[in-house]
């Protein structure tokens, strides 16, 4: 295991990677509790107000993502990725001092628009730095350094929020957004990972933007294991993200909490995605036991949900929460080590836009769906809903999954017994 870890790092590129994504994710962490207190605060103790923060950050996937994707892969990908941190900072740096609820939600959606670029981007260079055969522990070691940093930076987060208010806590996430930019200028990426630049001058600029725009999503139509993961990821978003808003009503209403102490509960879980990050360690080498891990991820995830309906100690929500982050860690590592090793450099950026598109719209539906069951049957039900999702969800890993890993094994039984019969 160490021996794998050493190898991912000794890239400096891959350092750069690893360090702007750990320190843009400690300030994220920050502005996420920020963001509910602010809007809480901002429209007298309104729960929709919280909601359509929440909506806003995944509208722009639903509503731009068919346009980044046929940008994501013309552009320098470190320019994309320096100029994305640098307006960030400033973007989430003048929450505080417009002081106003609808400055807020502009923030969100614009930078969720930004995210429709530098997201694809991030993923797309990836392969690059560390190598094919490395890429399943490379993503665990970002996985693992971002789940690292979350516990500190929640509880920073409420520490600041409670001691000296809303306006350090702001300003430390666009400090982390500068941080990044910096780190991430001094990438040296071979020509061929760059992205390519092209005029948007030329007669035949929209013919090619339309052409590639369009292998993106026939990529989909022609790959059934990517295909899978595209039906896969939508359900499971339904049933995943409406947690993130029923965590803020969840303390306010269950637990009698201030809307800061949420931080507690998104520490807990950050502390599930780091122990189910060691737990996998370097154990997924042969993507035969892939189905397996991620259906017990989305079973954890539903369990997680079906205990905080049940539970009324900030306790026995604590443990719950770690639950939940094991579960994401069982379901997000092999998935995206997975499907960086079978789709193509040249189309990656493209692929992964088509699926934040898909994971939108099912987070558009989770967020408002769990928040209209909430308002009228109340937050134990709407938890209880998602449960039921999570767990279908499961079932459909195991049923469309198992199949595909199998078929692979048999190709790569056939390859070796080929190579040695030459």
């Amino acid at each position: 295991m160490a021996g794998r870890a050493e190898s991912v790092f000794r890239s400096a590129n891959f350092r750069r990677l690893w360090f702007s994504q750990v320190v843009s994710k400690a300030g994220s962490n920050l502005t996420e509790i920020a963001l509910a207190v602010f809007a809480f605060n901002a429209s007298g103790g309104k729960p929709l107000a919280y909601a359509t923060v929440l909506a806003l950050s995944t509208v722009p996937p639903v509503l731009l993502g068919w346009l980044a994707g046929g940008f994501v892969d013309r552009w320098d990908r470190r320019r994309t990725l320096v100029t994305g941190d640098v307006i960030r900072a400033v973007l989430v740096a003048s929450i505080p001092f417009v002081g106003h609820l609808w400055w807020a939600y502009v923030v969100v959606f614009l930078s969720q628009c930004i995210g429709l670029l530098y997201t694809p981007n991030q993923r797309a260079v990836l392969p690059d730095m560390v190598g094919e055969g490395r890429i399943t522990a490379a993503a665990a070691a970002i996985n693992a350094g971002t789940s690292a940093v979350d516990i500190p930076a929640y509880l920073l987060g409420i520490g600041l929020l409670t001691r000296v208010g809303l306006k350090p806590t702001f300003l430390g996430d666009g400090l982390s957004y500068a941080v990044a930019a910096v780190a991430l200028f001094g990438l040296a990426l071979p020509a061929d990972a760059r992205g390519e630049s092209r005029s948007r001058h030329t007669a035949d600029f929209w013919l090619r933007f339309r052409s590639e725009l369009r292998g993106g999503f026939e990529y989909y139509r022609d790959h059934a294991l990517v295909q899978k993961f595209l039906w896969l990821g939508i359900v499971g978003a339904i049933g995943l993200e409406g947690l993130n808003l029923l965590t803020a009503t969840l303390m306010r209403t269950l637990l009698h909490r201030p809307e800061a102490n949420l931080g507690l509960l998104l520490a807990a879980q950050a502390a599930g995605v780091l122990g189910g990050s060691a737990l996998l360690g370097d154990r997924l080498r042969q993507r035969r036991f892939y189905p397996w891990v991620i259906g017990l991820g989305f079973f954890l995830l539903g369990a997680s949900d079906a205990g905080l309906a049940t539970g009324r100690l900030i306790v026995v929500d604590l443990l719950f929460s770690v639950l939940a982050g094991i579960g994401v860690a069982l379901v997000n590592a092999p998935t995206r080590g997975w499907l960086l090793a079978v789709v193509p450099a040249t189309v990656r950026g493209r692929v992964f836009v088509a699926r934040g598109i898909g994971l939108g719209v099912a987070s558009v539906v989770s967020v408002l769906g769990a928040g209209l069951i909430a308002q009228i049957f109340g937050t134990e039900s709407a938890l209880w809903a998602l449960t039921l999702v999570l767990l279908l969800t499961s079932a459909m890993t195991l049923l469309a999954l198992i199949p595909e890993a199998r078929r692979e094994r048999l190709l790569e039984d056939a390859g070796r017994a080929r190579a040695a019969i030459d």
